[in-house]
């Protein structure tokens, strides 16, 4: 009787420090278990003999009952979409938020019990539901591990109901984004979307499921964990500089020029050096239009609006946005190394919470 008494004891024991330290960490109370019950859901709704078009248009509702600490939600809405490509692969992962604008310019979110997530797929014009589901079991960790990411996402989004603009449009405006195909750009501008708040808070929860999922122990932490996708990424963030960041463009000059060519902006007798300052001082604009642009597409709500601009405290709002967003001027260097620095920054502090998740592992 006292063995079982004991037994009882350190089960309550470990359980009650576990949900500590997840909360500790940052990872919410079953985000990990329910990411896998949603893994299962997804993977046996999916029928084995969809064709190609179907899981391109592939959307269905899964019913249940789902709990992340003291949220929860009794649906998921999931869909697929498909690019023909030489192999498979899971390109991209989102779930969708219901929010509006307050008076006071902020985004409120709705709380709903439905947990919408789609899937957007790469492969070959035979890909059938078989493969996908093949691929899914194949690549588990990847998917699991996102799907905790979108949950996270979700779960932010019912406990801090209220964001602000200026945080949402940058978000909103360097994802997806891109300078042509110049490759050292496109990932400075990944970079900034990697080191936003939304997506720093989900990194934890992303590799507690991996490690839970995984059934990582002490021993194995350190391998597993610089081997992630997400340390590496980190690791790169962390080192990056303005310098090699320059140098990297210069060895794009012929992709450049093409470019420049395409949208008719003039390099003519321009040595090497002055077109890499040129095309720093085009990605600055580009990045200040992107997010002005997205803030005015937030603040709009009816064609006047657009073709008249703001009047009273909305055009007072969208002037000091503007206003913030050329703090920097025309000083694209100031821009850039402030940016970096910031980079250094959150990489080396989300490097510190993901070490401590040593603690979750066996």
């Amino acid at each position: 009787m006292i063995n079982i008494l004991i037994s009882v004891f350190i089960y309550m024991s470990r359980t009650i420090i576990k949900k500590v330290l997840n909360e500790v960490l940052g990872v919410p109370v079953n985000l990990t278990q329910t990411a896998k019950e949603v893994y299962e859901a997804i993977y046996n709704d999916i029928p084995e003999n969809l064709d190609f078009d179907e899981i391109n248009d592939y959307s269905s509702e899964i019913n249940g009952d789902f709990t992340i600490s003291d949220y929860k939600f009794k649906k998921i809405e999931f869909s697929m979409s498909i690019q023909e490509h030489d192999t498979l692969e899971l390109i991209g992962m989102a779930t969708a938020e219901q929010s509006k604008l307050t008076k006071k310019f902020k985004f409120k979110s709705k709380i709903t019990d439905t947990f919408d997530i789609s899937f957007r797929f790469i492969g070959p014009k035979e890909t059938t539901g078989s493969d996908i589901k093949s691929f899914m079991k194949e690549k588990r960790d990847e998917f699991v591990g996102s799907i905790a990411h979108e949950l996270k996402h979700k779960y932010d989004f019912s406990k801090k109901r209220k964001s602000s603009l200026h945080s949402r449009a940058r978000y909103r405006a360097i994802s997806g984004r891109g300078f042509g195909n110049i490759i050292p750009i496109n990932q400075f501008i990944h970079f900034l979307y990697y080191t936003h708040i939304a997506e720093s808070l989900v990194r934890p929860s992303e590799i507690a499921t991996l490690i839970d999922d995984g059934d990582i122990t002490k021993k194995e932490f350190v391998s597993f964990l610089t081997n992630t996708r997400t340390y590496k990424t980190l690791l790169e963030i962390r080192d990056f500089t303005y310098e090699k960041f320059k140098e990297d463009i210069k060895s794009e000059i012929p992709n450049l020029k093409k470019l420049f060519d395409m949208n008719d902006i003039g390099y003519e007798n321009l040595s090497d050096d002055e077109i890499v300052e040129l095309t720093l001082d085009l990605v600055y604009k580009n990045i200040k239009n992107w997010i002005g642009g997205t803030a005015h597409g937030f603040l709009t709500q009816n064609p006047l609006e657009g073709l008249f601009g703001f009047r009273g405290e909305k055009e007072i709002f969208f002037d000091n946005f503007i206003k913030n967003l050329e703090k920097f001027g025309d000083n694209y260097e100031k821009f850039f190394n402030y940016e970096i620095k910031m980079f250094h920054y959150v990489s080396d502090k989300m490097i510190r919470k993901l070490i401590k998740l040593y603690d979750l592992a066996k």
